[in-house]
């Protein structure tokens, strides 16, 4: 059989799904992180809203928060607590209602969470005054969820203990769901943290927050428009009697602000929460007022602590915030996969495909690849729209279809059926295959991670990726592409995806923005041939990128100043100045400058400043350069020292020397002799103390005033020691260690 040309795909968008202090909630590919901008329009999505817009008017967008101003006015918004569950105590609850439907674990529970339907700056006593009373608790610790619905404190109840109706336990490190047919604290089975905005998120990056939120935002329908069954990630209902499919939509509806609303005036804070909402859309999540949306008030810190909080004039405005928007400016989109094209129509078993389509992510791991009932050998998920998949054997033509979920044929509630997830593909002529027991084009071999080497530290945030060279068993076959993925390994999210890239092959630069400091990171690639057959991945390698500078920077400590001592008199115009040690509060700040000063006493006038010193080698000595000083003057002189995050230090405390006088004529005092070591001396000490001759002059009372010794590598006459001018080692010095 011929084999297939390639056909390219471009590469998506890549995102980071941005976090709750650092950690991910849920996995990139489950359904509340599913980018569904590009999903069409539900078939019955007109004649749902219309529906609506009929019976109650088409009423406003509600922000079901508000800002915390931490006074007497209720707490408007649901709450979470953030506690650290390696070493908080945990808590019994008792659950009173659905025990049976409940996740029964004692909780890590602080002395005074906050409730839903509490004040802003204290509780409100008495489960009835509160509303919901959702009680919220998330361990950083462990990145799991704890959700009560109907908490009550112990002040509330006889026997002294938490109580609550039911209890919900969330690993948001893994695609969790409820059991079908199973409530949790949100009538529809759904997380409710998950569903927040928040203020850390939501907030622009000019006021402290990410500026983006990356999940889909949880919303209530009244009782009456609500379809009494669920669609996936739902798994409960709570509407008997309705039963008009055509028109009213089931809990876990995904409704999307059309990309036709210009949100280009809306405040900056409403404008980052609509934008989610035409990229993630809103969950139908419980029963309540129409189009009530769910956000935390304020945000907290790691630990608990009150931190940031929306601004009603922002999101509250009818005319540039949220509530300009209206129950019209939304649709309903379906989710189920549908397949548009293959890459190859014939192949034998093993042959791979690409499949193009729509709705290929947020299916929790659980996405199938059917050629006819047969399902395929392997199933890569690239991005949204494109999957590849190897096929098995095949007889005839069948159609391939893309299945997003499990089988589930036990629930009629389940709005898709026989299907937990988003459904199957519907057929058509485009996804016709036809199997053949001809040639088939093999996988390229695996490639192998290079650079960095694995478990390498202080790597950059942008570092090059280095692998294999291109293998491949089929004789003739080349390398068409490569796909590059980097994963933070906390907890193996997806942070950087190159989609199938062309161009980087076996050598890819991680871009800007992707990657944080101070993180572990394992990375993978695939490559591509040039029949479109993909290799294996990679066996991961992992590496931490580099620590970032500190936030803040504490100066250097003030250095002494050493020589010449205070005092000194008879000092050489071209003096040796010698400061103490750098040293620096901050555990691993280096020593890059230093600024030597010399004022004349008498007048107080700065004669010499070397100005911001930067050149390599001793920072804490500098030899004052000729012309700069006059004899018989009285000069003090400082110092101060640069850091590597250029903080400066103060200046020592001056000190002060006087310059030799000018002899009117003066001869030159004889050479000295050297006396140890002796010539040609071996198994000399590294540190040896040279002795030199005394001193003598032929001018009658000169007195020695300095030496200055030095040590030259006979092999290439490079000065390897200098002791510059010293007037405390005249006639003998002992050379430092190194």
């Amino acid at each position: 059989m011929k084999k297939p040309r390639a056909k390219f795909i471009e590469a998506l968008e890549d995102r980071t799904m941005l976090t709750l202090l650092g950690q991910q909630l849920f996995p990139s590919d489950n359904p509340w992180n599913q980018k569904i901008s590009q999903a069409p329009v539900a078939s019955n999505s007109a004649a749902i809203l219309s529906s609506i817009v009929s019976k109650y008017g088409d009423g406003r967008l509600h922000p079901d928060f508000g800002q915390d101003t931490k006074s007497s006015n209720p707490l408007y918004g649901i709450p979470y607590t953030i506690v650290h569950g390696n070493t908080l105590a945990k808590v019994h609850v008792v659950i009173d209602d659905y025990a049976y439907q409940s996740d029964l674990k004692d909780i890590p529970l602080p002395a005074n969470p906050v409730l839903e339907g509490d004040r802003q700056n204290g509780q409100v006593a008495g489960l009835s005054t509160r509303g919901d009373s959702h009680l919220l608790v998330w361990d950083e610790d462990n990145n799991v969820a704890y959700e009560l619905y109907n908490a009550s404190r112990p002040s509330e109840n006889s026997d002294g203990k938490w109580h609550a109706a039911g209890e919900t336990y969330w690993d948001m490190k893994t695609n969790a769901f409820r059991k079908l047919g199973w409530t949790s604290a949100d009538a529809a089975g759904l997380s409710i943290l998950a569903g927040l905005v928040r203020p850390d998120e939501g907030l622009p990056v000019s006021e402290g927050g990410q500026g983006v939120i990356n999940h889909a935002i949880r919303f209530t329908l009244q009782n009456a428009v609500i379809l009494n069954q669920y669609l996936y990630p739902a798994s409960h209902t709570a509407n008997p009697g309705n039963t008009n499919a055509a028109i009213q939509p089931p809990m876990g509806s995904r409704f999307r602000l059309k990309s036709s609303v210009d949100i280009s005036t809306l405040n900056p804070e409403s404008k980052v929460i609509a934008t989610a909402m035409k990229d993630y859309g809103m969950i139908l999540a419980d029963n309540g007022s129409n189009f009530f949306f769910s956000g935390a008030s304020y945000s907290v810190d790691a630990n608990n602590n009150f931190a940031k909080t929306w601004n009603d004039n922002d999101i509250q405005d009818t005319t540039h915030g949220l509530k300009s928007l209206h129950y019209s400016d939304f649709e309903i989109v379906s989710l189920a996969p549908v397949v548009t094209s293959l890459s190859a129509s014939s192949g034998g078993a093993g042959t791979q495909i690409t499949i193009t389509g729509r709705n290929f992510t947020g299916a929790a791991g659980h996405l199938q690849v059917l050629f006819g009932s047969t399902p395929a050998t392997s199933v890569t998920v690239v991005d949204d729209g494109h999957v590849t998949a190897v096929a098995p054997a095949v007889s005839g033509t069948v159609h391939v279809r893309v299945q997003s979920g499990v089988n589930d044929p036990n629930d009629s509630a389940n709005y898709t059926g026989g299907v937990f997830g988003y459904g199957i593909s519907a057929t058509s002529t485009s996804d016709q295959f036809t199997g053949s027991s001809g040639a088939v084009n093999h996988a390229p071999n695996t490639p192998t991670n290079s650079s960095p080497a694995d478990s390498a530290t202080g790597v950059s945030v942008t570092p090059t990726l280095q692998s294999s060279s291109f293998v491949d068993t089929d004789s003739g076959d080349t390398q068409a592409a490569s796909q590059w993925q980097v994963f933070r390994a906390s907890d193996n999210s997806l942070v950087y995806d190159s989609g199938v890239d062309a161009t980087h092959l076996t050598s890819l630069t991680v871009p800007s923005g992707k990657l944080a400091n101070s993180v572990a990171y394992t990375w993978q690639v695939r490559y591509l041939d040039n029949h479109e057959s993909w290799s294996a991945y990679s066996s991961p390698t992992g590496f931490t990128t580099l620590a970032a500078p500190p936030t803040t920077n504490t100066a250097p400590n003030t250095p002494s100043n050493l020589e010449p001592v205070n005092g000194t008199t008879g000092s050489s115009l071209t003096p040796a100045l010698q400061a103490s040690s750098f040293s620096d509060p901050d555990s691993g700040d280096t020593q890059i400058a230093s600024e030597w000063q010399i004022f004349r006493t008498s007048d107080n006038v700065l004669v010499y400043d070397t100005n911001t010193d930067t050149a390599t080698g001793d920072h804490t000595r500098f030899n004052v350069p000729s012309g700069k000083l006059s004899n018989s003057t009285a000069y003090r002189w400082q110092v101060r020292y640069m850091d590597n995050h250029q903080a400066w230090s103060s200046y020592s405390t001056a000190t002060a020397f006087t310059t030799l006088a000018a002899p009117p004529t003066n001869s030159a005092p004889n050479a000295p002799t050297n006396v140890s070591p002796a010539t040609d001396s071996t198994g000399v000490s590294l540190t040896p103390t040279l002795q030199a001759s005394s001193f003598s002059d032929p001018d009658s009372g000169d007195t020695q005033s300095a030496a200055q010794w030095q040590i030259t590598r006979v092999s290439d006459g490079t000065v390897v020691y200098d002791s510059g001018t010293t007037s405390t080692s005249l006639n003998s010095v002992t050379v430092p260690v190194g």
